[in-house]
């Protein structure tokens, strides 16, 4: 997520567009936000308190757990939406391929097992964009037809955000679809995040169906 070809990176890019998204909704909106690397975080439970959430998107920052866990966050994630009482619906914002922790098939089951919609925004150019690690110039790509499946398994629809622009239409997009006949309740959506950065150190967490608080 640091990558540049967004200004500043990658990162910047999707908590300001975040921001702007939640500045849209409803004042009764209900948002968690869940950030992930090697590990998932909760940095809110649901609320609607949109200054503490906005606190919470601001206070996002790379990880010092190496790899991308999109399966493990989509768990932790369902967990979280699942002790709600309702069924809901998540956004996943990544820029990363899942490279640690449960698979992705392994999330997108235990997703559909619980009636959580996924539509997920992968951040990010066609060309890819560099960061600097350690001296090294890494290039990240967005695999996107791992985005695609996730969305599609879960009635859910992805996007490839190239810049600003089509982050915030993709925000707007996923605030128009409708789910059967209904118009998808945006009271019930949370944020997951996706922090990738690439360091020596990893961790794995013990269980797969953990949440952390």
């Amino acid at each position: 997520m640091l990558a540049t070809d967004f200004t500043p990176n990658r990162l910047e890019a999707a908590k300001t567009t975040a921001v702007s998204f939640i500045d849209k909704l409803p004042l009764q909106t209900k948002i968690g936000i869940i950030s992930f690397s090697g590990a998932s975080y909760i940095k809110i439970r649901p609320s609607n308190d949109i200054i503490q959430v906005k606190q919470a998107i601001n206070s996002i920052d790379t990880a010092l757990i190496a790899g991308t866990g999109i399966g493990e966050a989509i768990i932790t994630s369902t967990n979280l939406l699942t002790s709600e009482g309702k069924e809901s619906s998540l956004i996943l914002i990544t820029d990363g391929q899942n490279n640690i922790g449960a698979s992705i098939k392994e999330g997108v089951e235990y997703a559909k097992s619980n009636n959580i919609v996924i539509n997920a925004i992968g951040i990010g150019t066609k060309e890819g964009g560099t960061f600097e690690n350690y001296n090294e110039s890494i290039i990240s790509k967005v695999n996107f037809d791992d985005l695609e499946h996730i969305a599609k398994e879960t009635n859910g629809k992805a996007f490839l955000a190239s810049d600003i622009e089509d982050m915030n239409n993709a925000y707007l997009e996923i605030a128009s679809l409708k789910e059967g006949n209904k118009n998808l309740d945006l009271a019930q959506y949370s944020l997951l995040s996706g922090l990738l950065f690439l360091l020596i150190e990893w961790l794995l967490l013990s269980s797969k169906y953990r949440t952390i608080p």
